[in-house]
């Protein structure tokens, strides 16, 4: 018996990070190439005997998070691995078939324009909205298959405060394993899922206190807000609708040229020396969306934009832990900078040394990010309250990113009546989050895609942004 299925501590106990997590469920969409001629039932069979199979090694999975109502601290939660009849309520996987002609478009005709989120309505494709109402229950996973002519769409909803990309993966990887089961095929590889990344969580759950003077101080962490009125102040974020979700593609030669064009040069000795691809690609989209929202000569007086920008805290965390410990590690950074100053140049050079400061002073955190932020959470009389703070005027001066880079799921065999591999990785046509830009993983021709998300009445803007057409393909 593994730690996954004998420690049921480790998975049912949310840590502070996760306490502080999205509650909510990112709404994936995976495309499949299935031909003309599959078999829709055999598909859904295989589907669902693979998603119990993975169910049965990751058990939160048949799960729901739910009020812990003994915790002297105010709005957290706990799991509740759910019976066989709650589970047959709930309906973890549904159905959805639109091969009739014209239910929706046909597969070939997505792939031909690379699946452009402007045509995967959230309303068709997507098995609930992204935040849950009051009265909601809270499933660890929800999924909806949904059938077109020549392939299929899942619909793929993890509740966010319980995992991240990581642990996504984690659990695809698994879910693809099980689904070549169930064809039949003999595993000759099976993936090495160890008891670290299940018992590394005791780490977390209990961190090693960071020390005196780093004790969990809200003045040490200007990246998050404690809200007042959490519905009135996210008002703007949570709104469903008037937002947008882009896809913009970079290839290989732009990713080079925007690194370079954003390289220090000749810094001086408190200034970082390197920065990576990831930092001029996240600045140049903090930059572009302000552009688009905020042309030069509108601006009044001298505003100042923030841009928070998630990190693993895996790698932040004292004593060190697996890399791929299960559960949601999701911390944020934080730059900021004078809008009027940053549209004034289309040099993004400042921008990625702000980004590259903040992120090597997370690296080298005294006591560890993770255990600091964990202690003023700990300090908290209500989980609830605490927030990034670009969220708190996003649409707006606020812009935030998270990076799906390793949801590596491209590279995973699902086999034949599967089509074999997944063919792109998306989002309903209003993005995730208004005002939140995604880093998707590398394609497997090269390159990179970046998924955008903003006012509609901005969206057009963006896309003529000049320094960003100077990289960006819109897809």
């Amino acid at each position: 018996m593994s730690a996954h299925t004998s420690s049921p501590e480790l998975w049912k106990t949310l840590t502070s990070i996760e306490q502080i997590s999205p509650r909510g469920w990112p709404r994936y969409l995976f495309p499949f190439e299935l031909g003309d001629d599959y078999d829709l039932k055999e598909v859904t069979r295989v589907l669902r005997e693979g998603w119990s199979a993975t169910c049965r090694r990751f058990p939160i999975l048949r799960s729901e998070a739910v009020p812990d109502l003994e915790a002297k601290q105010g709005g957290l939660l706990k799991i509740r691995e759910l019976d066989l009849e709650e589970l047959k309520t709930i309906q973890p996987i549904i159905v959805k078939d639109f091969q009739a002609p014209g239910a929706f478009a046909t597969f070939s005709e997505l792939k031909a324009k690379h699946f452009p989120v402007a045509a995967l309505d959230e309303n068709v494709l997507c098995r609930r909205y992204t935040w849950p109402s009051p009265e909601d229950r809270l499933p660890i996973m929800l999924i909806q298959l949904n059938f077109l002519r020549g392939g299929m769409i899942i619909n793929w909803n993890p509740y966010h405060a319980v995992g991240d990309g990581q642990t996504f993966f984690t659990w695809t990887k698994v879910w693809a394993e099980e689904c070549r089961r169930a064809q039949g095929i003999p595993i000759t590889n099976p993936a090495h899922i160890p008891d670290d990344i299940l018992t590394d969580r005791a780490h977390v759950l209990k961190p090693r206190f960071p020390g005196p003077d780093h004790a969990g101080k809200l003045e040490n962490h200007p990246q998050y807000a404690i809200m007042t009125d959490p519905m009135k102040q996210l008002e703007k974020l949570l709104k469903r609708d008037g937002h947008a979700g882009q896809i913009f593609y970079f290839s290989e030669e732009s990713l080079a040229r925007l690194k370079q064009d954003a390289y220090p040069l000749n810094p001086s000795e408190d200034e970082p020396s390197y920065i990576s691809t990831n930092d001029a690609l996240s600045v140049l989209a903090w930059r572009s969306v302000m552009a688009a929202q905020f042309p030069l000569d509108e601006i009044e007086g001298d505003p100042i934009t923030t841009f928070n920008i998630a990190i693993d805290g895996r790698y932040r965390t004292q004593p060190p832990i697996d890399p791929a410990t299960l559960g949601c590690f999701v911390m944020f950074l934080e730059v900021k900078v004078s809008l009027r100053r940053m549209l004034e140049t289309e040099d993004l050079r400042e921008l990625a040394a702000l980004l590259r400061q903040a992120i090597l002073a997370a690296n080298d955190y005294p006591g560890g990010l993770t255990n600091d932020i964990s202690a003023l959470v700990d300090s908290l009389p209500h989980v609830g309250l605490i927030v990034p703070g670009a969220f708190l005027d996003s649409p707006g001066l606020g812009c935030s990113q998270t990076s799906w880079a390793k949801l590596q799921l491209y590279g995973l065999e699902w086999g034949p009546l599967l089509g074999h591999r997944i063919a792109s990785i998306r989002s309903p046509s209003c993005g995730i989050l208004n005002g939140m830009q995604i880093m998707m993983p590398t394609l497997p021709g090269g390159g990179r895609e970046v998924l955008c998300g903003i006012e509609e009445r901005c969206l057009e803007r963006l896309i003529n942004e000049p320094l960003w057409r100077k990289y960006a393909e819109t897809r």
